[in-house]
């Protein structure tokens, strides 16, 4: 009877917590129960005066000494699933602030990558510039200066459109624009337009799949994304070449 009373209790403070019970509200009730009970012990032991006294005071003392077990029982359970909930919600909450120190990270090292690049490419354009205006200097060094320039201004420009997209990604504007194009097409182009710098490399730069493929999509921004896979593939890419497929 015991082991079944102690369970009972534990399942009174557990379907409490799932009924969202305050544990303010547990605890009353188990004191409205007690004041219930002992008025009808009461009510008993008047239309019942044959009822032995001191018989009624072990009935009402055990009703009171079931009713304050009950009550640490509920009350414990209660406590425990509040406890492994509020466990829970903290872990959660570690997670979280976790991901967004990640989060941060990510950003802050693609801003200081960003500028990196950047400074590197306008050393670049000065330098070439310096030398194109500078008197005497030979032709082939002209024309090889001519040519980093070009390559230079080039790669600035994306540099600028690849942090006026995290700009408007950080600010909520970057939206998509879904339409019907053929994703073969666009590589396609993209892959001849990249020609010259992986020429210049000394790599290949192919191409590889259908003539033709219908997708529905944001084509600026496809193209964008493989465009800088394929720029940082070619910029890390010591021999052979590149192949976009």
């Amino acid at each position: 009877i015991e082991k079944k009373q102690h369970k009972d209790d534990i399942g009174h403070g557990l379907h409490r917590w799932q009924q969202s019970y305050t544990l303010h509200e547990v605890v009353r009730e188990w004191g409205h129960l007690q004041i219930c009970v002992i008025d009808e012990l009461d009510n008993y032991g008047l239309t019942h005066p044959d009822v032995p006294r001191d018989l009624m005071a072990v009935v009402r003392r055990a009703w009171i000494q079931r009713c304050t077990q009950g009550v640490n029982e509920s009350v414990a359970q209660y406590s425990r699933v509040q406890e492994v909930e509020a466990t829970g919600r903290l872990r959660d909450l570690q997670g979280a602030l976790e991901h967004l120190r990640q989060v941060e990270r990510q950003r802050a090292e693609s801003w200081r990558e960003a500028v990196h690049d950047l400074r590197g490419n306008v050393g670049l354009v000065t330098s070439s510039s310096f030398l194109l205006n500078e008197d005497g200097v030979p032709d082939t060094l002209r024309s090889k200066a001519v040519n980093v320039l070009q390559s230079s201004v080039d790669s600035l420009r994306h540099m600028l459109e690849d942090l006026l997209s995290l700009a408007r990604l950080e600010a909520g504007h970057e939206q998509r624009q879904v339409e019907a194009f053929d994703a073969s097409a666009l590589l396609r182009g993209m892959c001849e337009a990249l020609q010259p710098l992986a020429h210049e490399k000394g790599l290949f730069l192919e191409c590889d799949g259908p003539a033709s493929l219908p997708v529905e999509g944001d084509s600026i921004k496809v193209r964008r994304v493989i465009q800088n896979l394929a720029l940082n593939a070619l910029k890390y890419t010591r021999e052979g070449g590149v192949t976009v497929a």
